[in-house]
């Protein structure tokens, strides 16, 4: 035994070391942090010295920035706008800034507030008062239970409104909320029409899918359209969508155990009262595949073959006679050099969504209507893979009494593809 401690005493002497090395290294940065912050605090490192550190020789500017009630607002924002000099308010709603000329335009912006610019000109010392975003905090938020403005909400709910949404060209609905929402990540594996739909997950993945090719996949958000649970937004036209509504917390617990994963709440588009307004648009695009690998021709793949025989030193596959002729395509039969890419994939490939809706009606039969179509070509030659949709949407809302209200609501997906046509109809009605 005693053998054994002496022949590992050297091990455990250089482990030793290796801990002792390790706690002074933390301790000696924790002083050098400490070192920092305090040299910080006596300092008063404020934005004049750091538009020196960049060397800004130009006019000091100050100034106070209130609120609408008199009320200093501080951390906002203070931007010279086509530059990054820049620097907040304190705690008491002022601010110094070394701008470059007396031409600068100094811009001003606060959450919740809108923004506001100034030109620096001879002035120097600036009162600048913010006015509240109105139409953010008043802007109306569907929740699970319910609907809360914005100005009111203590959940972690997210939310986009339709308007932005048609501003994407995808033609799978899914795809359009990748980067919009935060906290929701989409990612997509593949890019054949009508395949391409993306997995959406709400804060991270929160358990493991034993079996990614089965129908329940228990990472995927519970979709409720209109108040239905369980529904599908793959095939959704983002000409009906009013809102599209993210909850990531307690927000979700009306829904139960369904909800684990979040809940994504979308409320399609209802009838206004007024006279008919008709509208339709079209998207025309063209898709282009991202990188298609550069491959090399016969000749330069029978002379790299050679080498590899070279190495090996084996004799050549192919004389120079050969490889001239797949160089030339004297012989095209016996040694062709045909570009299989070039020939079977396409440059570019076209597609193109429309829709036309009607919106109108009085204070007790509003209606809502919406027909379109959305076509994608697949990216080979003479595609059979290529897709096709047609959709129809109708809702209509009536008021029986003050405190009785009815809709009808339906919608009609036609889809055709390599595989056939298929059809999905939907109904809902209640009072």
């Amino acid at each position: 035994m005693e053998r054994r401690i002496l022949m590992y005493w050297p091990d455990i002497i250089h482990f030793r070391l290796k801990k002792l090395m390790q706690l002074l290294a933390i301790c000696l940065l924790l002083l050098v942090s400490s070192l920092f912050a305090f040299g910080a605090d006596n300092n008063d490192f404020d934005s004049n010295e750091l538009s020196s550190a960049k060397g800004l020789q130009g006019p000091q500017i100050s100034g106070t920035v209130l609120g609408e009630d008199g009320t200093p607002l501080p951390g906002v924002n203070i931007i010279e706008k086509g530059t990054t000099n820049g620097t907040t308010t304190d705690l008491n709603g002022n601010f110094e800034l070394v701008v470059t000329s007396t031409e600068s335009v100094i811009s001003c912006s606060y959450i919740g507030y809108l923004s506001e610019e100034l030109v620096v000109g001879s002035q120097t010392n600036f009162t600048v008062n913010l006015v509240p975003d109105l139409e953010t905090l008043e802007e109306v938020v569907v929740v699970g239970y319910g609907t809360q403005k914005k100005a009111t909400l203590t959940g972690a709910v997210a939310s986009v409104n339709g308007e932005a949404l048609k501003k994407s060209p995808a033609i799978n609905f899914s795809n359009t909320l990748s980067g919009r929402i935060p906290g929701v990540i989409t990612y997509n594996r593949g890019g054949e029409p009508g395949y391409d739909e993306a997995t959406i997950r709400i804060r991270g993945t929160n358990s493991i899918d034993f079996d990614p090719d089965d129908d329940i996949h228990p990472n995927d958000p519970l979709i409720v359209v209109d108040g239905i649970a369980g529904r599908s937004l793959d095939r959704l036209d983002p000409n009906d969508i009013e809102s599209v509504s993210v909850l990531k917390d307690a927000s979700a617990a009306i829904y139960g155990a369904q909800a684990a994963n979040g809940v994504i709440l979308i409320t399609t588009k209802r009838g206004e009262a007024g006279k008919p307004t008709i509208s339709f648009n079209y998207n025309q695009g063209w898709t282009t595949p991202t990188i298609i690998p550069p491959m090399a021709d016969a000749a330069t793949y029978a002379t790299m073959i050679n080498e590899v025989k070279m190495y090996r030193g084996l004799a050549p596959q192919y004389t120079d006679d050969e490889i001239q002729k797949f160089r030339d395509g004297s012989d095209p039969w016996n040694y062709p050099n045909t570009d299989w890419y070039g020939e079977v994939f396409q440059d570019y490939t076209s597609q193109n969504t429309w829709n036309g809706t009607v919106n109108g009606g009085t204070e007790n039969l509003r209606y809502f209507l919406s027909v379109g179509g959305r076509f994608q070509d697949g990216i080979y030659v003479n595609s059979a893979t290529n897709y096709q949709q047609y959709n129809f949407r109708s809702n209509i809302d009536g008021k029986i009494s003050n405190n009785i209200n009815w809709g009808m609501h339906l919608k009609h997906i036609k889809i055709i593809n390599k595989l056939g046509v298929y059809e999905y109809p939907e109904k809902s009605n209640g009072i």
